[in-house]
């Protein structure tokens, strides 16, 4: 005798279920309205909004201070961009400016230090001495800052009155100290004295203008044939 069961229907495959949803709370509504971003279509602003010109790219960090300015007309949009271009045009006339002053600096010190150093040479070698290399890199440590800095506010303030006096008394002060070491000092005081007075007195005259230079050129030449010192040992 046979036993006949009914069989349950098996159960839908997992793909098929309808997994039940969860009603969300208010709390969970409220977080997730606070992360929204809110965007409008551009249609939907008002027609009186004024445009923005200089806001800065999407993420990017604006500088400090950054203030969006507002423009309505094409005349503006104009105006602003001349003013940003001549702003921008002001500042790499400054950098230009510093550079041509460092470099017009530079190619004067660097020469002079090295007239300094023949100055040294030449006149340990005129009393049969020949200089160390310590000596010599000592002598141009404390020479090349002193140029550069003398060559630079000569240069920066060469109209000045001020600047072309203090020149034109070192130029006559310097010739004359350097026509009397040459003739009465002792070969110590040469030694020590004679190159720094040399290159100051051919540094003054260079950087004077042409009818001052010249004028002391011939103080110092009438205080030579005054005095009858001579030029050459």
């Amino acid at each position: 005798m046979a036993i006949l069961e009914d069989v349950p229907d098996s159960p839908p495959p997992i793909r098929n279920r309808k997994l039940p949803r969860k009603s969300k709370s208010k709390s969970e509504k409220k977080a997730t309205a606070d992360f929204e971003i809110p965007l409008k279509r551009p249609s939907s602003n008002p027609p009186s909004t004024p445009p923005l010109l200089n806001v800065p790219l999407p993420g990017t960090v604006p500088p400090a201070g950054f203030v969006p300015q507002y423009v309505s007309s094409a005349e503006e949009i104009e105006a602003l961009n001349a003013s940003l271009e001549s702003r921008h045009t002001c500042q790499d006339d400054v950098y230009d400016a510093r550079e041509d002053e460092i470099f017009n600096t530079l190619i004067m010190a660097v020469p002079f230090t090295f007239l300094y150093i023949l100055l040294d040479i030449l006149v340990h070698l005129q009393y049969s001495h020949r200089p160390s290399y310590d000596l010599l890199i000592n002598h141009t440590i404390k020479a090349f800052p002193t140029l550069t800095l003398l060559v630079f506010y000569t240069n920066r303030h060469a109209g000045h009155f001020s600047t072309n006096s203090a020149l034109m008394a070192a130029s006559i002060l310097s010739g004359c100290r350097l026509i009397w070491l040459v003739n009465k000092a002792s070969w110590s005081v040469v030694t020590a004295q004679a190159p720094s007075m040399g290159t100051l007195w051919i540094l003054t005259i260079i950087q004077l203008p042409l009818g001052r230079a010249v004028m002391c050129l011939v103080i110092v030449g009438g205080w030579i044939w005054r005095s009858g010192l001579s030029v050459a040992p």
